[in-house]
């Protein structure tokens, strides 16, 4: 089992993570870790993304 360490957006240590040797995948690199953290954010996010339909255009 190893520990890894979890942070808050502002760098602070937030809590202790048990994970079995076998869920590690360590031959990655940091364009996989990025893409792992921007999928987590994505969704993060509200979701309150809003088009305008044909009848709420002005002009």
């Amino acid at each position: 089992m190893s520990t890894i360490k979890q942070y808050t957006s502002a760098g602070e240590a937030a809590a202790d993570l048990t994970v079995d040797e076998g869920q590690l995948v360590l031959d990655k690199g940091a364009q996989a870790v990025k893409d792992a953290v921007d999928a987590i954010r994505a969704g993060m996010r509200a979701g309150t993304a809003s088009t305008l339909s044909k009848g709420e255009v002005a002009g």
